[in-house]
This record gives structure tokens, C-alpha cells and sequence, in this order.
């Protein structure tokens, strides 16, 4: 069983807390704790992600899923953690674009390239929230956008099922999804 405790502690989500790997730096544990039965996001996540490693697709732009793991705050996933370059936790698109770290036109570029990537590896981003996105720096100013939650549907039923078996209604939700992503952008970026 792994130990999490409040000094491995890195975020709160709305449904779950995510905490550095005690037995590897290199990897978060994230953590139900809002019991809602009829979303599991642990067991979305894990059905997903499945699912996206029986299409042998590049994770570069979504962190890599692991395994499941028993710990002291029950079942925990075991996911990779996303570093800058000088090995400081990459911080949230959404708090770049409050700080003003990048240009408009270098910000819409990874975001294209971002939607390049769904679009070509068919992963559909559910939960669009600038948050689940991080801005990783890879070389001193040089970066790339990864999604670190919020893929596949945001419940099981229907629409989770015809992601995996129908890629015309998967191509239809990424693009739905892709323009609801982009008015959040639009609105934060009006605020800033």
C-alpha cells in the first residue's frame, strides 16, 4: 500500500486531490474524494486511457496514464508528472495567460498545435477547463501544451460509448468540445 500524506500534497480538483508518488518523483497519484456514484473519474480516466493505449497513440500531449494503485485514501491512478525543463511542476495554461508569459500569437500556436493533436490521435478533451491544460516548458522559452485531466466523457453512458465506437460522432465532439475550449480562452484572455 502506498502512504500519501499532506507533504506529498500538490492540487485539489473538483472531485479529486492529486499527491506526488512516494516511491517515484516522476509520477502523481490522484485520489477520489467527492463520492459521486454516477461519475467515478478514476474509473472514466481508467476505461479511457485504456482505451487510448489499444491505439498505440504519442502521448505527447497528454500526460501518460499508469496504473491503478492501493493507498492509505483508497484506489488511486497513477499518472505522469509534468515538468518544465529545469524540473519545476509546469504551471496551468490558464495561470500563463494570467501572468501574460507569452504572446497572443505564441499562445493561439500552441493551441493550434494542441488541436492538431486531438484532431490526428482522435482523443476527445470532455472537460475544456484551461486548468486541466499545463504550459510546459521544455527548453528555456520554448513550450508545449499538456492535458492532464478532463478526457473522454465526463460520465459513463452513451456518448463515452460512441467516442470508442464511432469516429464520426468522435471527430463531431472534438470539434464541439475544441470551440467551447476556445471561448473559455477568449473570455480569460478578456479579463486579463
Amino acid at each position: 500500500m502506498t502512504i500519501l500524506n499532506q507533504n506529498l500534497f500538490i492540487a485539489k480538483g473538483a472531485e479529486r486531490e492529486c499527491y506526488i508518488n512516494p516511491q517515484d518523483k516522476s509520477k502523481i497519484v490522484k485520489i477520489q474524494y467527492c463520492n459521486n456514484i454516477n461519475r467515478n473519474q478514476n474509473n472514466l480516466d481508467i476505461y479511457y486511457y485504456n482505451y487510448l493505449k489499444t491505439k498505440n497513440i504519442s502521448y505527447k500531449h497528454i500526460s501518460k496514464y499508469y496504473q491503478e494503485i492501493q493507498t492509505n485514501l483508497g484506489q488511486g491512478i497513477v499518472f505522469e508528472s509534468i515538468l518544465d525543463y529545469n524540473d519545476i511542476y509546469s504551471k496551468s495554461f490558464e495561470d500563463i495567460i494570467r501572468e501574460r508569459r507569452l504572446t497572443n500569437t505564441k499562445e493561439e500556436s500552441l493551441l493550434d498545435t494542441l488541436k492538431k493533436y486531438l484532431q490526428e490521435n482522435m482523443i476527445v478533451f470532455g472537460d475544456v477547463v484551461l486548468s486541466n491544460i499545463l504550459c510546459q516548458e521544455i527548453q528555456p522559452n520554448e513550450f508545449q501544451l499538456i492535458i492532464i485531466d478532463g478526457l473522454g466523457s465526463r460520465r459513463f453512458g452513451w456518448k463515452l460509448w460512441l467516442h470508442i465506437h464511432s469516429t464520426l460522432f468522435t471527430k463531431y465532439r472534438i470539434h464541439k468540445q475544441w470551440k467551447k475550449l476556445m471561448i473559455n480562452y477568449r473570455l480569460l484572455k478578456s479579463t486579463t
